[in-house]
């Protein structure tokens, strides 16, 4: 039987500093893993990195049977090796399915209502080009999803 994940703790660190540059180094440790086994990363693919906190990597997967698959013992060691070094300090892998992690964000949302609005993070290119094809802007939006980024042109 899997444990239950707490996620108070990753709703509390989505966004932080620590979080955005762990699941920065995700498309790294993507390819680490591709190159190590190429199985694992076939079905890690189907998740999505969403927060990081106490030295945990949590992905939420869309689909149950490929949370199960990275969850066994051989496939957990494969990924937290490679998290493990990508990030620079041990590191542990969290997963729960996409519906529940949108749900504890939609209790965290309906917890927050009527407290001060989280600060926007604003993506501005260094050189001043528009956001069409930016690779930050598109890293952002694999990242957080469209409905989490802004983008304003000032």
């Amino acid at each position: 039987m899997r444990a239950r994940v707490k996620v108070e703790p990753f709703l509390a660190a989505k966004g932080s500093p620590d979080a955005l540059q762990a699941l920065g180094k995700w498309p790294q440790a993507m390819q680490r893993v591709k190159e190590e086994r190429v199985t694992v990363h076939a079905w890690l693919v189907d998740g999505e990195p969403v927060s990081y906190a106490d030295d945990t990597v949590l992905v939420a997967f869309r689909n149950s049977i490929h949370r199960e698959t990275t969850e066994k013992p051989a496939n957990r060691q494969v990924i937290e090796g490679v998290l493990s070094a990508v990030i620079g300090r041990p590191t542990q892998l969290a997963t729960l399915l996409q519906k529940e992690w949108q749900e504890a964000l939609a209790s965290a949302g309906a917890a927050a209502a009527g407290k001060e609005e989280p600060e926007e993070l604003q993506l501005v290119p260094d050189d001043g080009a528009g956001p069409q094809g930016e690779p930050l802007i598109d890293e952002a939006l694999r990242l957080f999803g469209e409905e989490l980024v802004v983008i304003r042109e000032d």
